[in-house]
């Protein structure tokens, strides 16, 4: 089943739970043609990275401009600023009155994956259009106690981690790091 706002056979799955996708890789397990997990934060900002040492994995720092205006998200990441660019499913949420944005346009969703350009191993969409759930626990300073080669977050939390940005997301939020 497909809970997502933005229904299309090429956009991404959103709306969906950690719970939900715990469910969907037992499923895919279960067939026990491959293993599957979600990665810790860890081993996602490494992905999302590709070696980039920089705010964003195209090799350029974000400068933000306005709180959804971040020129350089432009060619990787559809986000508050410009996610409005294009979007044509009838059901737009009304980003009429989003603050500070880099194009104008009153309605946005997500896009189709892979429109933006990809990080430098071949990664698309690891910045903007959804937010991606990691494995780990969301814990306070817990990387400042941690290994600092690939640890995993506290085993217990209050909340699940997720990063990347979305479509609606301030321009501060769509980063590696």
């Amino acid at each position: 089943e497909n809970p997502s706002r933005f229904k299309s056979p090429t956009r991404p799955v959103e709306q969906v739970s950690w719970e939900d996708c715990q469910r969907f890789i037992q499923k895919i397990n279960a067939e026990g043609r491959v293993t599957v997990s979600l990665p810790t934060e860890a081993q996602w900002e490494y992905a999302c990275r590709a070696g980039s040492t920089t705010s964003l994995p195209n090799g350029k720092t974000l400068r933000v401009l306005g709180a959804n205006n971040g020129p350089a998200l432009d060619e990787i990441a559809w986000y508050g600023g410009n996610s409005s660019v294009g979007f044509e499913l009838p059901d737009g949420y009304d980003v009429s009155d989003l603050k500070e944005k880099q194009y104008s346009g009153s309605k946005a969703g997500t896009h189709p994956v892979g429109q933006k350009k990809p990080n430098d191993w071949g990664l698309y969409d690891m910045i903007g259009n959804v937010w991606e759930w990691c494995a780990d626990w969301y814990g306070r300073d817990y990387y400042a106690e941690a290994p600092s080669n690939d640890p995993a977050g506290p085993a217990s939390g209050t909340y699940r981690v997720y990063r990347g940005g979305g479509w609606y997301n301030y321009a501060l939020d769509c980063r590696s790091a």
